[in-house]
């Protein structure tokens, strides 16, 4: 993985200095019109996986949706492409129980699984726009009054996906050295909730991944100096635990609580809670519900649950998980003075 990100920082100083060699993508007739500028913003971010699925996208444009933000610097290379380096906070957050309300008919297995969790997703990305209408000033002060762009790239993040645990349950702390203090979030991936470091299963997760962001922007130009620029874009991945919930099938939780300790017995299988833990809701109605739907009645989760989910179930799919943002952000124009040296 450092030699990942090696290779994206390598990348990217390597496009800056090809943009101005004199037989290069971009000649050297361009440097009148190569600037500077750094920016800060934020915005909002979605989430896309086993707890909001993608038959149903839209969903997640408006149901928890989370916050982000971002800082960047970027090098206009001429007058269509630019480099730019980003980073950017973002959380993200997903809930069997507000997808179930949604999707009532799609939703029998969330409506009994009842997972849910938060991630603070920190990302390094390095990504190319270009520019999609033409632009005839030069330089920094020339740059058109309004320009539509894309983005695209390659990007790093770190992330730790966390949950809350069951309504009642007592504080405790366990042999992985983890505390639960009752209605805070506690981090999943060292308890082993999906079950990744069990015999056959295919060991733990990585806290860093990589994605693909793409974006649609749009860039105004407030004066001389500033841009104003909101862009929506997502980060396609291959990782399945953003969400901490993988295809692997559920431990038994007297096989997790034996070597892992009580936290991850509880907070690994959860269709046997009667309360929603993110907001105290009584989700019995929901259960039965579910359980209807599924094609076998059941009428008291703490009780019942394992009936209508066995520990043999699988937890979630093998799709990927994915995540967007829309973040606007006020650029600045540095000064002349700081500007790449010309490649001689």
């Amino acid at each position: 993985m450092k030699n990942l990100f090696l290779g994206f920082c390598l990348a990217f100083l390597s496009l800056t200095v090809f943009a101005q060699k004199k037989d290069g993508l971009f000649s050297r007739k361009n440097v009148a019109n190569q600037y500077a500028t750094v920016g800060i913003g934020g915005g909002s971010s979605y989430y896309w996986g086993d707890l909001s699925p993608y038959s149903s996208p839209h969903i997640a444009l408006y149901n928890k949706v989370r916050w982000n933000g971002t800082f960047n610097y970027t090098r206009v290379l001429n007058q269509k492409f630019s480099a730019r380096v980003s980073y950017s906070y973002i959380r993200i957050m997903g809930d069997d129980n507000s997808y179930s309300e949604k999707l009532k008919k799609q939703s029998s297995l969330r409506m009994i699984r009842n997972l849910h969790f938060r991630n603070d997703v920190q990302e390094i990305a390095f990504s190319g726009t270009y520019n999609l209408l033409p632009q005839y000033g030069k330089g920094a002060y020339g740059r058109a009054k309004v320009m539509p762009y894309v983005s695209f790239g390659v990007a790093l993040f770190a992330h730790n996906p966390k949950a809350k645990g069951p309504i009642g349950a007592p504080g405790f702390s366990d042999s992985t050295s983890t505390t639960y203090v009752p209605n805070e979030f506690i981090a999943l991936r060292p308890l082993n909730t999906a079950g990744q470091t069990m015999p056959g299963n295919r060991g733990q997760y990585s806290i860093l991944s990589a994605s693909l962001p793409l974006g649609l922007g749009l860039k105004y130009k407030l004066n001389k100096n500033f841009d104003i620029a909101i862009e929506a874009g997502i980060r396609l991945t291959a990782f399945e635990y953003l969400d901490d919930v993988g295809s692997d099938p559920y431990v038994d939780p007297t096989v997790l609580l034996a070597n892992f300790g009580p936290a991850s017995q509880k907070l690994s299988y959860r269709a046997d809670e009667i309360k929603n833990p993110l907001n105290n809701a009584d989700r019995i109605p929901q259960f039965i519900q579910g359980t209807a739907l599924a094609g076998n009645p059941l009428l008291d989760p703490s009780t019942d649950a394992v009936a209508a989910l066995p520990y043999s179930t699988k937890r979630g799919s093998t799709k990927p998980d994915s995540y967007g943002v829309i973040q606007i952000t006020l650029n600045y124009v540095l000064g002349k003075s700081i500007k790449c040296p010309p490649i001689k």
